[in-house]
């Protein structure tokens, strides 16, 4: 349902969606640097930790929502290539 769910400025969704594309991308052989991992392990314990309504009723000035715009801040930049490996264009299959 996360993936089809838009994170529409919902901060637990963006997270969400780059928090999976991050773990596709190592599963799939990436390297990951350390800030990279960090931010991993961090959300996966926040997913562990937080359902989107209990992460909504903390309010917008709460600390863990200053961390998890952090996180998503650091896997879109791992998922864009900005740091990492880089970006991988697609190829055609010929």
């Amino acid at each position: 349902n996360v993936f089809w769910t838009a994170p529409k400025g919902n901060a637990y969704y963006n997270l969400a969606h780059q928090y999976m594309a991050a773990v596709l991308n190592t599963n799939n052989g990436a390297s990951v640097p350390p800030s990279v991992q960090s931010a991993i392990a961090s959300a996966t314990t926040f997913f562990n930790t937080y359902t989107p309504a209990s992460f909504a009723a903390l309010g917008k000035k709460s600390s863990v929502r200053t961390d998890v715009i952090n996180w998503a801040g650091i896997l879109g930049s791992y998922n864009e290539g900005s740091i990492g490996p880089g970006h991988c264009d697609e190829q055609n299959p010929s």
